[in-house]
Parts: C-alpha cells; structure tokens; sequence
C-alpha cells in the first residue's frame, strides 16, 4: 500500500478528476450534498469558507492509495472503503467531509480521497509533517493487513515512464549499476558524469554541514533519498568507506533549477574545499542540517552524519 497525499486550492478541479464519468466508483461520501460533482465541490467550499480564523489557501486534501495488483482479489469495494477510512483516522482526517472514489484506469487497484482540511466544526486539520507520517501510516497497514510487498524498483516497467519518473529510475539504475566497481565519491560521480548524471551536495546556510546529496539528469536534480532510501547519502557514505578520493572535477554541468537562497547546491571538488581536506581522503562525518522537503535527508540521518569545517 502506498500513499500520496497533496494540499490543493480547488474543490471542484480535483472532485472532478476523482469522480470522473469514466473508469471511476463513487464508494461512500460523508457530509456532503449529493446531485453532482458540482454540488459536491460547492458543499465542501462552504464549509471551508466558514473556518474559525484565517481561511487556508489549500483547503483540499487529494489522497491517492495504491496497492500491488497481487492484492485485487482482496480487494472489494467494502474492503477499500474500510482502508481507505482506517488511513484517514491514523491521519487524523476525521469529523470532515470526504468522497472515497475507486479507479480502474491502472493495471494495480487504487483509490482516491478528496477531503476537506476544515473539520465540521470549522477547525483546520493539522497538516504537520502529513507526507512523513502518511508513509509511517502505509508501512504499519501493509503490515498489519498483510498487503503484498512489492519487491522494488526492478519490477518497474521503465518504457512506460515519462519525464521526472523516467529520469528517477535512469538515475538509480546508473548508480546501482556503478556502485559495485567504486571505491569513492570521486569514482561514483566519474562514472555516473559519463552517463550525463551530475551529482551535487547540499550544504547548510553556514556552510559548515553537509544535508544530502542529489543526482541531475536532463531537466531534473531529484535528491536522493526521494529516489530511494538506498541512495541517500547517509547509505552511500557508507557504501563508499565514508571518504572522500577527489580526481579533479567530476560532475558534469547541472540544470538550472531554482534554489532558496539559503541554500547550497556544490560539486565534490568544491565541498572538499570549503571543508578544508588537504589531503582529499578524510573520513566524511556528517550531516547535521534541517530537513526540507525537495533536497534534506532524513531527521534522523541529519543528526547521524555531521560534516564539520576543519580548522
């Protein structure tokens, strides 16, 4: 079972992409006027519209769950629908309107939820580290209910992918592909140059930390524990004995992409500088910075991995 859940501005927009005329099963709605898809999104407006308070800009919750196609015998309407119900309540989405809506356009079951972050009392829903928790919230129902565990990424289909997937799984097999013949960052980031893949390190505002590593292709710089968590750089560190080898420059060009300015996207060579390694073979310990949602590793990887200045 896994989980997407995002914040929209528009009730009607993502009603009607969930509800939609084809390949769509409306399985259960709550607290909400029933005509259309029309009256479905406006009910919902109006209770978002009368929040105690400042009103939010994106009162929508969009909530797709997904599950291996192994399961599609399991899965009746009934047992989506109590799923979809349990995820929800775990979340804390409760005491809110909501529309549960089966799809069938995909080859696996899933289903899609649209809910109202304005409870019926008019409160917010909390949407505190949402995305974290909706994947503590999957692992423990795949458990729990026994749900198929898909054997990974190698069973991905890759001629069917476009765009941000496509360049996502060409960066993990390159450097699943690489990794056993390297020895250190320099060696992983030449061949990884060779197939046009950049590799950049992400530092803290002070310069002084290392938060992550991200990997560029094409249009895409995608960090890599987003790719996989095998790929962060917490388990690449690891995987490549914790130094750094530098043998002159070893990225390729990055795309342009927008970066807050607190923030520091930098080459190996250039992190090697700004860290002081004369030697260019010191262990790496770090990784102590914030978490943000596009470029951090985790919390817990953040406090494990510190990178700090030497004098």
């Amino acid at each position: 079972m896994i989980g997407k859940i995002t914040q929209r501005a528009s009730f009607s927009r993502i009603v009607s992409y969930a509800n939609r005329e084809n390949g769509a099963k409306l399985l259960k709605m709550k607290d909400v006027l029933e005509e259309d898809n029309s009256t479905i999104a406006e009910s919902m407006q109006r209770q978002a519209d009368n929040k105690i308070g400042r009103p939010l800009a994106k009162p929508v919750y969009h909530i797709s769950l997904s599950f291996a196609q192994q399961d599609a015998d399991r899965l009746t309407d009934k047992y989506m629908v109590q799923l979809a119900e349990e995820y929800m309540e775990r979340m804390g989405i409760r005491d809110t309107q909501y529309i549960i809506v089966r799809h069938s356009d995909k080859e696996h079951p899933h289903l899609h939820i649209v809910a109202n972050r304005v409870d019926n009392n008019g409160r917010a829903i909390s949407d505190s580290n949402d995305r974290r928790r909706s994947v503590q919230v999957c692992r423990a129902m795949t458990d729990e209910h026994h749900l198929y565990i898909s054997l990974g990424k190698r069973k991905v289909k890759r001629a069917q992918l476009r765009g941000r997937d496509r360049a996502k799984y060409a960066i993990f097999d390159a450097v699943k592909a690489a990794l056993p013949d390297c020895r250190s960052w320099s060696q992983l980031c030449h061949r990884l140059a060779a197939q046009q893949i950049s590799v950049r390190f992400r530092l803290s505002a002070d310069r002084q930390e290392c938060e992550g590593v991200s990997f560029g292709l094409g249009d895409y710089q995608l960090a890599g524990s987003r790719i996989d968590h095998s790929l962060s750089f917490e388990n690449l560190n690891e995987r490549l004995g914790k130094c750094f080898v530098a043998e002159g420059d070893c990225a390729v060009e990055e795309p342009h992409i927008d970066i807050p300015s607190e923030q520091s996207l930098v080459t190996l060579d250039t992190l090697i500088g700004l860290l002081g390694m004369a030697d260019s073979s010191q262990p790496i310990l770090g990784g102590g910075g914030r978490k943000d949602d596009d470029w951090g590793e985790s919390k817990a990887e953040q406090e494990r991995w510190k990178i700090r200045r030497r004098k």
